[in-house]
């Protein structure tokens, strides 16, 4: 036996080596990965002061030092060098063995390679996006971001008034971006444009009156309770120079930059007076296409997804048939939106996950619910969920548009959709569940809203069951009836924009089901200054649906509405087609 040891003792050595050659190969593609996945989402916010301070409380743990706050503008050099970095962030991903990836890691590649595949392609269609629709552009989103900027360090606030001081130049930038556009010939209709030059006009009108202006009276409300919680960090001159800073800026600036923008969009105007979908336009099919693709997750081909929403829009027209028409709101029980909100937390306990952190019996709602100021009411949703920072989840907030003149049971099921099961709890359950870690943070930064969408829908038509024992309704026949509406405005969008379904038609379709002209027009404008945003909620929450059947027939008796809800949340932000190879 002696004779053999020598032989035993080399063939085990050349074992151990190759086994520390492929641990060191193996080690070596998560490294890298992760190294590319910090250097991304430092890229990605390092030079974009709103986003980041939107996204991080504390960015140095993320590897990221704050220099000079920077507002980016629009321009070709900044498109083209965002457009090189995502071929860029394809190259490095294309150099590293997925196989040799964690199962966690292999999740996140898979989702960044398909994320910035599709990115690339958009990329090539610049001028067909548009950052100054009249319903969700930059000119009204920017200043409800600046209103709630909040303020952990007295660097905040400089960085706040330095981004504040920058807007006249941001709208510059985006001036230029429009005219190039209409170079394209790409520019919005003339009644889209007026409604941009009214909005515009109105925060110039607003500079004018600045003891009541909102970013006047928010930044002065954020600036004392900074100081009743840091009186060391900030004395009663400096407050009162922050306080005059700001409001210079919003006197003379500010306006300076809104009426730079309305009178480009009155020079441009003229041109185009009827609205159209992208499908009338050269490129515009493809481009519908590719954002469809991102703004739902969906890869189905567009063939599927017409048959899908019409077979879909015929099964709710029979089973709204079948239900009893009589049953209807009859009582509307004074019930508060932080009451709702704690009744949602009870109802929803049996079948959804509790946060990883925090169970349904703790009183606090984790979230402050605002109302939109009245200045901005006029162009904002009925209500929204603001997202908090990755590292900051425990403060939260749900906007509500008191313009909305919404019924009890309307605003019972928008807080299900903002709150909880909604935008609150997913986001805060991503979160809680380290899904952004400081070591592989690209996920934070991979945009997935059919993801969020989809799920704040699907709980949103849910949460009518709940509202059953609470108002004297048929929650079926209220759902059937929320889903219609949704599923017809669905299938416009699709049609307007790939089928170029024309105004004359879309109205002819519209009064056949009942509704007015006003409407039908109001309706047409915003699917096309929107495209894809209702396939976003819609197509996804269909999604969801075929997901959750593919569940139930993979799981059989093991399969249980908690297990599904577990099984999306725990997956995080995603494509459809990431979620069903998950599953």
């Amino acid at each position: 036996m002696s004779s053999f040891r020598p032989r035993k003792i080399i063939l085990f050595f050349i074992f151990l080596f190759s086994v520390c050659i492929g641990i060191l190969f193996y080690t070596k593609d998560n490294f890298i990965y992760d190294h590319l996945s910090r250097e991304v989402f430092q890229n990605e916010l390092k030079d974009n002061t709103l986003s980041l301070h939107y996204t991080l409380r504390n960015p140095e743990k993320y590897g990221i030092r704050q220099g000079e706050a920077v507002l980016p503008v629009y321009s070709k050099e900044n498109r083209q060098a965002v457009s090189a970095a995502c071929s860029d962030y394809l190259q490095q991903l294309e150099h590293i063995d997925k196989s040799r990836l964690t199962a966690s890691r292999k999740s996140s590649y898979t989702l960044a390679k398909r994320y910035f595949t599709l990115q690339n392609k958009l990329n090539q269609y610049p001028y067909y996006s548009e950052p100054c629709t009249p319903d969700s552009g930059m000119q009204t989103t920017l200043p409800i971001l600046f209103s709630e900027y909040r303020f952990y360090d007295t660097d905040d606030i400089e960085n706040y008034l330095s981004l504040l001081s920058q807007l006249d130049e941001y709208f510059e930038g985006l001036c230029d971006f429009e005219i190039e556009k209409e170079a394209a010939g790409l520019f919005m209709s003339d009644l889209n444009a007026q409604k941009v030059i009214d909005e515009c006009l109105s925060y110039v009108e607003l500079s004018k009156h600045p003891d009541t202006h909102f970013l006047v009276t928010s930044f002065e409300e954020r600036l004392k309770k900074f100081r009743e919680a840091y009186p060391e960090k900030i004395s009663k001159e400096a407050l009162s120079d922050y306080l005059a800073r700001n409001r210079a800026i919003i006197e003379e600036q500010l306006p300076k930059g809104y009426q730079s923008l309305a009178n480009t969009f009155a020079s441009l105007k003229g041109k185009k007076p009827i609205s159209s979908g992208l499908g009338s336009t050269k490129d515009g099919k493809t481009f519908y296409t590719l954002l469809l693709r991102k703004n739902t997750g969906s890869y189905l081909s567009m063939d599927a997804i017409e048959q899908l929403l019409f077979e879909q829009f015929d099964s709710l027209c029979q089973s709204i048939r079948q239900t009893d028409p009589r049953q209807s709101v009859v009582a509307t029980p004074q019930i508060t939106a932080e009451e709702m909100l704690s009744i949602l937390k009870k109802e929803m306990s049996d079948n959804y996950p509790v946060l990883p952190q925090n169970d349904f019996s703790q009183t606090k709602p984790l979230c402050d619910i605002k109302y939109i100021d009245k200045a901005l009411a006029g162009y904002c949703a009925p209500a929204f969920f603001l997202v908090p920072p990755i590292d900051d989840y425990d403060t939260n907030i749900i906007y509500i548009n008191p313009q909305n003149n919404a019924s009890a049971l309307s605003l019972f099921t928008t807080l299900a959709h903002e709150g909880f099961p909604g935008h609150l709890y997913q986001t805060v359950y991503a979160h809680q569940s380290r899904l952004y870690s400081p070591s592989n943070p690209i996920r934070s930064i991979l945009s997935y809203e059919g993801y969020c969408e989809g799920w704040a829908l699907y709980v949103e038509l849910e949460s009518y069951k709940y509202a059953e024992k609470y108002y004297s309704i048929s929650g079926q026949l209220q759902q059937l009836s929320r889903n219609l509406d949704l599923c017809l405005c669905a299938l416009l969008d699709f049609q307007i924009h790939y089928r170029n379904m024309n105004p004359d038609h879309v109205y002819a379709f519209l009064n056949s089901l009942g509704v007015s002209g006003n409407a039908s027009e109001t309706l047409y404008e915003y699917i096309v200054n929107e495209p894809t945003t209702y396939l976003k909620y819609y197509l996804s929450y269909l999604e969801i649906m075929s997901l959750k059947e593919t569940a139930r027939q993979k799981w059989g008796s093991s399969y249980s509405d908690y297990r599904f809800h577990k099984f999306y949340l725990d997956a995080g932000p995603s494509d459809f087609v990431t979620l069903r190879e998950n599953l």
